[in-house]
């Protein structure tokens, strides 16, 4: 029974972060659509990635975010 409890604090340690930071992104997004125009309208360098890499790097980081966390604490 100690294990699984055990098991389940790690569980909430790691996810803790990941969605904490996962809500606060959200809410960003929601109040950050104005800046989207702004920026589409810069003159970008070649070497600009495209759009939907942005997305994929910003999961992974808030997925390292968690674990480092978790493993600090």
């Amino acid at each position: 029974m100690a294990i699984n409890n055990k098991i389940l604090t790690y569980i909430f340690l790691i996810l803790q972060p990941i969605v904490l930071s996962a809500i606060i992104s959200a809410a960003g997004n929601n109040y950050g659509k104005g800046s989207r125009i702004w920026y589409d309208s810069l003159n970008k360098s070649k070497a600009t990635p495209p759009a939907i890499v942005f997305p994929i790097v910003w999961s992974i980081l808030y997925i390292l975010l968690g674990v480092s966390s978790f493993l600090i604490y």
